[in-house]
């Protein structure tokens, strides 16, 4: 395009000089002394049109050609030539013709007057007119004949225009080269608003002080050889400024050599292409770095959205050949742009401010020639395309960073996966400012809070305050620690309910930043395992020394009848010997007993019972058929609730409680009244009570009646276990039991709580 726009310039150039010479040899060579119809003769021969203007009347006659050029009839124009001035010549030029006229008129002399102007045609438009007079004075010196001869210069001004605009955007300026002393100078620098610059002063200087010395002796063969070849001049080199500065010009012209072949000077034109080569040098460079990269460049015409241009390397992505895509629209190619979209995007960019960046980002996906598609990174820019509004697109295929991208994102939300499928709370914190970087699922649900909340929050809204010091220790512990620090806490819920933790904090490095990485453990069940080791071992404790104590009576019983019996034998008192053996069977018996209840009592918290959902009235029913013949001997009365609760739970051993509790009930009976017992349902507590009429339990002793071996009357039969064992299914039940007395009966009433109720209101 610049080589086009060098020789366009140069072309026109040799165009007005040779227009310029015909013009002067057509106008300047009327001479004043020819007869009138000679001039006239002359005139039509060399010239488009002739005027005869009698000033003294204002009366003209203008030759054909005049009125052939102009398009005019005679007929069609004014009768006085003043009118033809002001009524046809442009008004932006009229001012000036009139000034040259006036200026000439007072000189008095006769000379010759020069001006250009525009002339309207017939058609409406309007036409450059050359114009070449001579005024005639009498003796007064009063103007009183005007002769003058035009010629159509309008395609001389259309090329100027041409030049001028050419010389603008290629940045030319003219230049003389003096070869029989080696000098040049430079002509002024071309204007950008299309107004001619004014004819300055050519100050020539030495050839060898403005060029590069390593490029005067390539200059001045260039030009000698160019004249002894009679060929155009085209060299590039460097120069020195007026401040000193290299820059690198090329040089256009020709050269002018005498009969002998000996170059005398060149003309021509020059442009500065130091910005250029730099910016030459940079997109080398740049280029280099681009070399085989994923860097397409589709250029678009806005008006219709087709496609000017694209690069080899949009062709070798897409598979699509330069013809096959140049002069279709983009829509065609963007498998994710609709002809709207593409508009939605170009609009903005053509509203921009002229002195902001028109640029926009956009992912897009281009199809290839086999159908399928690839993404793209697209960066478009409004830009001008051979005097077009056109955007340019450079394409970057991101295949490979979507497919890692992908790849990333299964990465993450695998392990996203894993870390929320945790059994255990983990939190990621930044050290410097302890704010919740991330967390999983199981310590948001553990804490009440959701991700989202957590996210950003300070490590101690998971913290209750009296444990807080514990966080400074702990991060005092960890700095500089490769250790994983270990310790206990009470965290706190978002409802503000508190729980014990263990939390396992160690330092890490991300990205070259401090953070810390903490497991939280609930370790609620630790604790009530623990609670109930510890109860466990006392009642082991309670167990051990009951068992050496009760136990020791029916063996001191043995052993001290035995004895008895031994003695007995050898006196031969038979009837001693009888009531010997009675009392060391009935200690035997009861050592039995108490070796089978503690048996039993010893499985109920470590045998696992199976639970099942069952109906409390048939776990009832079981109950009484196991006391049947207690209750029939007793004639005790016994009402059951309808109704009651289904409960999940062991059936044996559910109805374990209810055998032992009416069990008690009818041996603690009161000896003046009849034996009532009340099976039932409490709905306000949500418990179930065994409540009878016996003789009661005084206040004193209800928080040690299901203690072991523990019995308020040791003349009843029994071994002290029967309420043990009830507290101890309870228990195994994760349920409560508690003693009301005297009760509503006004016995003792027996209530207990099961947390496994399926349905709580009896029907």
């Amino acid at each position: 395009m610049e080589t086009t726009v060098f020789l366009l310039a140069i072309s026109s150039l040799l165009l007005l000089i040779k227009c310029w010479q015909y013009r002067n040899i057509a106008l300047h060579g009327i001479s004043s002394q020819e007869s009138d119809s000679q001039r006239r003769v002359l005139a039509d021969a060399v010239c488009e049109g002739y005027f005869d203007v009698d000033l003294t009347t204002g009366s003209y006659v203008a030759s054909d050609n005049f009125y052939k050029s102009t398009g005019y009839t005679q007929a069609d124009l004014p009768d006085q030539f003043t009118e033809i001035l002001s009524q046809f010549i442009h008004p932006a030029d009229i001012d000036n013709t009139t000034a040259i006229f006036n200026n000439a008129s007072k000189s008095g002399v006769t000379d010759k007057i020069i001006a250009d102007f525009r002339f309207r045609h017939a058609s409406g438009h309007w036409i450059w007119i050359h114009g070449g007079a001579e005024l005639f004075f009498d003796d007064n010196a009063v103007p009183v004949r005007l002769v003058a001869a035009f010629t159509d210069i309008s395609a001389v001004k259309k090329n100027e225009q041409i030049m001028h605009n050419g010389q603008v955007l290629a940045g030319l300026r003219e230049y003389r080269f003096d070869a029989t002393n080696h000098t040049v100078a430079f002509g002024p620098e071309p204007l950008s608003n299309n107004q001619p610059s004014h004819e300055t002063e050519w100050i020539y200087q030495p050839t060898a002080d403005i060029t590069h010395p390593e490029d005067l002796a390539m200059v001045i063969q260039a030009i000698e050889q160019a004249g002894a070849n009679n060929q155009p001049l085209e060299i590039e080199f460097r120069i020195f400024d007026a401040a000193g500065q290299i820059r690198n010009i090329v040089l256009y012209g020709t050269t002018e050599a005498d009969v002998n072949g000996t170059v005398l000077a060149a003309t021509g034109v020059f442009r500065d292409i130091t910005d250029q080569k730099h910016t030459e040098s940079r997109y080398i460079e740049l280029g280099k770095l681009l070399e085989g990269s994923r860097t397409g460049l589709i250029i678009t015409r806005i008006r219709d959205l087709s496609i000017l241009f694209v690069n080899q390397k949009y062709c070798s992505d897409s598979g699509f050949s330069f013809d096959e895509v140049v002069g279709n629209p983009c829509t065609d190619f963007i498998s994710d742009w609709s002809f709207e979209q593409v508009h939605e995007l170009f609009n903005p960019l053509t509203d921009m401010d002229q002195e902001t960046e028109n640029w926009a980002f956009q992912a897009a996906h281009m199809y290839k020639k086999d159908g399928s598609s690839y993404p793209n990174d697209a960066w478009v820019q409004l830009t001008e395309w051979e005097g077009e509004q056109v955007v340019a697109t450079i394409l970057v295929d991101i295949s490979d960073r979507v497919e890692a991208e992908q790849a990333l994102r299964q990465s993450e939300e695998k392990y996203r996966q894993l870390f929320d499928a945790l059994p255990d709370g983990v939190l990621l914190l930044k050290e410097s400012e302890l704010t919740i970087i991330d967390c999983n699922r199981e310590l948001a649900t553990s804490h009440g809070w959701s991700l989202d909340e957590l996210r950003g929050q300070h490590i101690s809204v998971l913290i209750t305050p009296r444990d807080r010091h514990r966080q400074g220790d702990a991060l005092t512990a960890i700095t500089n620690n490769p250790r994983t620090v270990v310790q206990e806490a009470m965290n706190i819920r978002k409802d503000k309910s508190e729980f014990p933790v263990e939390a396992h904090v160690k330092a890490i490095t991300l990205h070259n930043a401090p953070y810390i990485v903490t497991v939280v453990r609930d370790v609620t069940e630790r604790h009530h395992y623990i609670k109930e080791l510890k109860q466990q071992k006392a009642e082991i404790e309670q167990f051990t020394y009951s068992i050496s104590h009760d136990l020791k009576s029916p063996l001191v019983t043995i052993e001290g009848f035995s004895e008895i019996l031994a003695e007995n034998l050898a006196t031969n008192d038979l009837e001693n010997a009888q009531s010997d053996l009675r009392r060391i069977n009935k200690a035997a018996s009861k050592m039995h007993v108490l070796l089978t209840e503690l048996l039993e009592y010893s499985r109920l918290g470590i045998t696992p019972h199976s639970t099942t959902p069952t109906a409390m009235n048939d776990i009832v029913e079981d109950a009484l058929e196991r006391v049947a013949g207690q209750v029939l001997e007793t004639s005790a009365q016994i009402t059951v609730a309808p109704d009651l609760p289904t409960v999940n739970g062991n059936p044996d051993r559910l109805a374990q409680i209810y055998q032992n509790l009416i069990d008690n009930s009818i041996k603690f009976r009161h000896p003046d009244r009849p034996i009532e017992i009340e099976l039932g349902w409490d709905p306000e507590k949500n418990c179930f009570f065994v409540d009878d009429n016996g003789r009661g339990i005084e206040l004193q002793f209800q928080n040690k009646v299901f203690a072991l071996f523990d019995q308020l009357d040791p003349e009843q039969p029994g071994s002290g276990i029967g309420l043990a064992t009830v507290k101890r299914i309870i228990d195994t039940h994760e349920g409560k039991i508690w003693v009301e007395s005297p009760s509503a009966l006004g016995g003792t009433k027996i209530s207990f709580f099961l947390p496994n109720l399926l349905n709580q209101t009896p029907q």
